[in-house]
């Protein structure tokens, strides 16, 4: 951006943050998101490593979060004795940056030696570090990289593969590695071996190893030739390179009993056998060769794997069954796999949270909007269930349901939503939520905020599983993408106008949300039915569809969107390109965007050439927030979070004609 649009997007903002801070619900409504997220009640979620379980805590009193640990067994009796390891606002002097933890990755065989991947300004760039945790200091000489894309994975307590990205040599077309070398403890990146070195229109390569507790480990290569397109290779331990010929869109996502573990994206004939699309497979390796296959699952209609754990001696694979969690185990012994029971919860929603090495215990949690979260620990070998933690309410869930229903899109696709409140035979203000892009699911999960600022109110809340998305299977996700991406936004459009026909609500009572892809098609319904919203939330959006691929991480996404330098995708980007819809003639609902002047990977001038827009067809009711920390995914500190959280529900509150303080619980 030049000098005059940062200007003007300083302006902007500041316009916005001071009609918002005006407001008399301002103070309460900051308060009560301040509550939430200091409750002490939330659950500690923990990795174990060894017999100890390693946390990272953010608070106001720590607002870029402490990373802590404590002995396993005090964990599983409740008495917890933190220790702590290191504070991550330490690291803005070390480095001399503003830092946020972006990742981390302990070398599970001595879990003392840890990878930090600190974000620069929230953002997709970042240093790594390799911390010493019984020494609580950075690794002298260690495993350390400067700012860049760079990826970095264990080989062995001292190796690693690396992928570098800080020199235009290293890097695609999109601005990540190309390259895969092997260093050594002690080596200079100048000692390096290059072990392998993929296309420039690649988007990237990435080198990981997976440790199998019954053999020898694993390497891999994963040569990303697109978003969905993908070559793999096993290293070799002369480090030669050996391709694997599976299908160029199967996902590898695990190793166990010298099997390799894929998830098929399309059907594949092999040695005359089918596998079908959606199923996951355990291939046998010899010397690289694809050799026995053995079937762990296969997808039924309208369910769809959303992931997949090895433990020592288990297969555990999550999926979605009409988007209600779903657990499918297999015992793998001898060449065999024996189904195991895993027990039903009482919630739609489930995840795994932590498989510890070497163990056959599984970390889970289960929730949903309704639900308070409850963490369990499943013992595999025993088929044993226990609660360990089970968080309390955060906000009053008395009288509230969780209903799902189907609209009948254009093309008479039926879309499945989620509609919870405590009167669904009566009009309430609503809130819709919707993402629709690169096969991400969004589940019914535990939501304390939306549940004490909105459902607590007697409002209702909506998500949208709309195409695009992969909550039905990859075939949800195919129907939704490049020349038919508009369907995104009819499906969006069929929630609206359901629950609408069904009095759940009325136009004057709806609002929209959606962020990234999200913020691409709330924009496009905005302008397609303003007469059915009251209200926009337009997060991080991408909008200019006709020059996308030209700044931020935008090249990566040719697969979603189709490609503007095909002449024959002009048309559909044209379609969805909101810049070339919005009239001056025709009254919008009030919207609110927001960007991060450091995003890297969704470029703030998208926001800003809608807000724009808006304002040069006579759009007063535009209004535009540019945050300075937190990248594209929010990755920042407590009070600048709760700071943007306030900020979107105040104007929410105040666009939909809502008092606040006449909802506000006193609980």
């Amino acid at each position: 951006m030049n000098n005059l649009q940062t200007k003007f997007i300083q302006t902007e903002t500041q316009k916005t943050v001071n009609e918002i801070l005006a407001q008399p619900e301002w103070t309460t409504i900051k308060k009560s998101i301040t509550n939430i997220l200091d409750s002490e009640e939330h659950i500690t979620y923990c990795e174990e490593h060894q017999g100890r379980m390693y946390h990272l805590l953010q608070s106001t009193e720590y607002p870029k979060g402490i990373y802590r640990s404590c002995d396993a067994k005090d964990y599983r009796a409740g008495v917890s004795q933190w220790e702590l390891i290191f504070n991550v606002a330490d690291f803005d002097e070390i480095l001399n940056d503003d830092i946020y933890l972006e990742a981390y990755m302990h070398f599970v065989e001595n879990p003392n030696l840890i990878l930090l991947i600190l974000s620069s300004q929230g953002q997709d760039i970042h240093y790594t570090l390799e911390f010493n945790i019984s020494q609580k200091n950075i690794v002298t000489n260690g495993f350390n990289f400067p700012l860049s894309k760079s990826f970095v994975q264990w080989r062995d307590e001292n190796s690693i593969w690396l992928n570098p990205a800080w020199e235009e040599s290293q890097i695609t077309s999109s601005g990540y590695s190309k390259q895969v070398y092997l260093l050594r403890r002690g080596q200079n990146f100048s000692e390096a071996t290059l072990v392998f070195e993929g296309q420039q229109d690649d988007i990237f390569v990435e080198a990981w190893r997976y440790l199998d507790v019954h053999g020898a480990p694993l390497d891999i290569i994963k040569q990303s030739h697109s978003f969905y397109q993908f070559t793999y290779y096993v290293i070799q331990e002369n480090l030669q390179i050996l391709p694997l010929s599976l299908p160029k869109s199967c996902d590898v996502c695990g190793y166990l009993n010298g099997y390799l573990l894929i998830h098929l994206k399309q059907d594949w004939v092999k040695s005359k056998a089918t596998y079908l699309s959606g199923s996951v497979l355990a291939v046998k390796l010899q010397k690289g060769q694809l050799k026995t296959i053995l079937p762990v699952f296969t997808q039924q209609n309208h369910q769809v794997v959303e992931s997949i754990e090895t433990s020592k001696d288990y297969i555990f694979i999550h999926y979605l069954d009409n988007i209600y969690s779903k657990a499918h185990v297999r015992l793998f012994k001898n060449d065999a796999l024996i189904p195991v029971a895993f027990p039903e919860l009482d919630t739609i929603n489930f995840e795994l949270i932590d498989q510890p090495w070497r163990s056959n215990i599984f970390y889970i949690a289960a929730n949903d909007l309704i639900h308070e979260p409850i963490l369990y620990a499943w013992d595999a070998k025993r088929e044993e269930l226990s609660v360990l933690r089970r968080q309390k309410a955060l906000f009053d869930t008395n009288n509230l349901s969780i209903r799902q229903y189907f609209a009948s899109s254009k093309d008479n696709t039926q879309i499945p939503y989620f509609w919870c409140g405590t009167k669904p035979e009566q009009k309430t203000p609503t809130l819709i939520y919707c993402y629709g892009g690169f096969a991400v699911n969004e589940l019914p999960h535990y939501m304390p905020i939306i549940g004490k600022l909105w459902l607590e109110q007697g409002f209702s809340f909506i998500i949208a599983n709309i195409r695009g998305g992969a909550e039905l299977g990859e075939n949800w996700h195919q129907q939704a993408i490049q020349e038919n991406k508009y369907k995104s936004i009819e499906d969006l459009i069929a929630v609206i106008q359901d629950v609408q026909k069904n009095k759940k609500t009325s136009p004057e009572m709806t609002a929209i949300q959606g962020a990234s892809n999200g913020g691409l098609i709330v924009a496009n319904a905005m302008v397609e039915v303003p007469d059915l919203l009251k209200s926009v939330l337009c997060e991080v959006p991408i909008i200019d569809m006709q020059h996308y691929t030209e700044y931020g991480s935008g090249y990566l996404w040719k697969d979603e969107y189709g490609d503007p330098d095909n002449p024959e995708m002009i048309p559909y980007l044209e379609k969805i390109n909101i810049l070339n819809k919005i009239s001056d003639k025709i009254q919008y609902p009030e919207l609110f965007i927001t960007t991060n002047i450091n995003d890297d990977r969704v470029n703030p001038q998208h926001a800003l050439f809608l807000h724009q827009k808006m304002l040069d067809t006579g759009h007063t009711n535009s209004h535009l927030i540019s945050y300075h920390t937190g990248g594209h995914e929010s990755l920042n500190g407590q009070d600048e979070y709760i700071q943007e959280l306030a900020y979107l529900w105040v104007f929410l509150y105040n666009a939909m004609g809502l008092d606040f303080k006449t909802f506000i619980s006193n609980k």
